[in-house]
């Protein structure tokens, strides 16, 4: 009974206080309220104007910022495919890197008789541990004059759900492709570009990182892992006359989103997407490339962390459970 009365008493004491300070108390919160109001238009304002003016500025050449030949893995579909063409259709010779020997062979003889450029494949799976393997990339890099690294090479869930459901090949996957061996590439890579004193390393993130989310748990946090390795890379090179750039798109719909009609439907598809993104390349430490992902990226900067947990959580059930119907579907 005490407790109960001392808490009327505390009760009492707080709205006394609040009803005799209630001008002031109002006060405060609008100053707090206009001071973060003003720091979103600011923050706004600021992105609106980086993003025009990477359409309005004069495309960047890049074989003369940069170098000659241009490296971009996970190539054969999606975002690393449009990055080829694009790469290519501004003159630089393409390195394609992935595991899929045929797809990667047409889309090499696609690109030289296109954009009439040169290419070269290299049939690698980064699901691999072998040092081996890695330096044979590096023999055959060695004489090029390597300008431009596009690590886009990833690996996602089927569709969101548990981690402790996620099938162990994909946990493994996830572990060596997303993040291990966009390292071991880019430790290659490195000091050919270090050697000319010019290049370009651009790290496809995802806007998955900037927060956590669950049921993509483990992909949420390799992309987090790889925009965090990319801005501490970009300080250390950036003597050496090197960019690090992290690109951090929201959806894209590409395969990773097929299981999604929702997704499919509602967001860029990979070439209107690269298209935008290839416009910012060595312009920004880190940009989504793309403005309506970037103002998804601004609210979720600036609402409380609880408020996105529980809607990305809800979000990513919805998509879970789109994803097993689709799975039934096929089956």
């Amino acid at each position: 009974m005490a407790i109960v009365d001392s808490f009327h008493i505390l009760a009492d004491s707080i709205f006394y206080v609040c009803s005799e300070h209630r001008r002031q108390i109002i006060d405060v919160v609008t100053i707090i309220g206009a001071w973060y109001a003003f720091r979103f238009a600011v923050d706004v304002g600021y992105h609106t104007v980086t993003h025009i003016s990477a359409v309005i500025r004069r495309p960047r050449n890049f074989v003369k910022d940069y170098g000659r030949w241009a490296i971009v893995t996970g190539c054969t579909s999606g975002i690393g495919q449009q990055f080829s063409y694009q790469l290519a259709d501004r003159g630089l010779n393409i390195v394609l890197i992935a595991r899929n020997d045929i797809l990667c062979n047409e889309q090499a003889r696609f690109i030289e008789k296109r954009y009439g450029v040169r290419t070269l494949v290299i049939i690698h799976d980064f699901n691999t541990t072998k040092l081996d393997n890695y330096s044979q990339i590096s023999k055959e890099l060695d004489h090029l004059d390597v300008g431009v690294l596009i690590n886009n090479a990833g690996v996602h869930y089927d569709f969101p759900m548990e981690f402790s459901k996620v099938p162990l090949e994909r946990v493994s996957a996830i572990n060596q492709v997303n993040m291990a061996g966009l390292v071991m590439l880019t430790r290659y890579v490195l000091p050919l570009m270090i050697a000319r004193r010019r290049g370009l390393i651009v790290n496809v993130s995802s806007g998955s990182g900037w927060k956590p989310f669950s049921l993509i748990s483990l992909y949420s946090a390799s992309k987090a892992f790889t925009s965090h390795f990319t801005s501490s890379l970009a300080s250390e090179v950036k003597p050496h006359n090197i960019s690090v750039q992290t690109l951090e798109p929201m959806y894209v719909s590409t395969r990773m989103t097929s299981f999604s009609s929702t997704l499919s439907s509602m967001n860029p598809d990979a070439r209107t997407y690269v298209k935008n993104a290839i416009k910012a390349l060595g312009r920004s430490s880190t940009t989504t490339a793309y403005y309506s992902h970037t103002i998804q990226m601004l609210v979720i900067k600036w609402c409380p962390d609880w408020i996105v947990r529980n809607f990305s959580c809800r979000l990513q059930k919805y998509l879970g459970d789109e994803g097993s119907r689709s799975k039934v579907k096929m089956e």
